[in-house]
């Protein structure tokens, strides 16, 4: 009977670095929406907030006049 321990072993190891790059592409993908969802409660803490002394001050004096 022919020795296939080598093909064993190395279709484990071809198995075990696939499922550790699905699982390094899950996490990143999971910090990448962190971010987007983090960036979008930031904006819309922005909308929703009165604007700051400096975003009043670099608005004054305004370059359009009003009407």
């Amino acid at each position: 009977m022919p020795d296939t321990s080598g093909v064993y072993h190395a279709a484990y190891i071809a198995a075990a670095a696939i499922y550790i790059a699905y699982a390094v592409s899950l996490w990143a993908r999971a910090r990448r929406v962190r971010e987007r969802l983090d960036e979008a409660r930031r904006a819309a803490r922005r909308a929703s907030a009165p604007p700051t002394a400096r975003e009043v001050d670099r608005s004054w004096p305004s370059p359009h006049p009003p009407g």
